[in-house]
């Protein structure tokens, strides 16, 4: 019963305060119950959801490398990017049929980006940092094993925004 529109409110207010803890939390926490509750009567509920899950892959990335990775918790940091990362994932599904669709059917993340667009860039940018950054946690065989995917889902952004977050696949690349 909670409401949509309070909870969104809540958690733009914990992401204003995302340089502390608590606020990188709170942000989550209201992200997170948001999912659950009714979205506005008559909005398409599949896109809301998308700009929710791309904000809480945002501040999954967000709480593991600028807040715990401080305190050496790696088991934490990787629970926190994988978790990004299956945000990321639900994004792009939710806001692309085409993508959701050839998930479904298993083709390649480098094969499947031809069906990204511009509306896509946050969520894969997301989606695709988080990979990164778990890969690198997981070791380098892990990411040796995706870094074709990440590298086509970061392709994908530069070429579809190549100014998307202060120009962030340059700092990637």
């Amino acid at each position: 019963d909670a409401d949509f529109d309070a909870l969104i409110a809540e958690a733009e207010a914990g992401w204003e305060a995302r340089g502390t803890l608590e606020g990188t939390e709170a942000a989550i926490d209201a992200w997170e119950r948001a999912i659950l509750a009714p979205t506005p009567e008559g909005a398409d509920r599949s896109a809301i959801l998308a700009g929710v899950f791309t904000d809480l892959a945002k501040a999954y990335y967000w709480l593991a490398h600028a807040h715990v990775r401080y305190e050496g918790d790696e088991a934490r940091m990787l629970a926190l990017y994988e978790t990004g990362v299956a945000c990321g994932g639900n994004a792009i599904a939710l806001g692309n049929e085409g993508w959701n669709r050839a998930m479904l059917y298993e083709t390649p993340i480098p094969d499947a980006v031809d069906v990204l667009g511009v509306d896509d860039v946050p969520a894969v940018y997301w989606y695709a940092t988080n990979l990164g950054r778990w890969g690198l946690l997981r070791g380098i065989a892990t990411v040796l094993s995706r870094v074709n995917d990440i590298y086509a889902l970061m392709s994908t952004v530069e070429s579809l925004d190549d100014g998307y977050f202060y120009n962030a696949t340059n700092r990637y690349f």
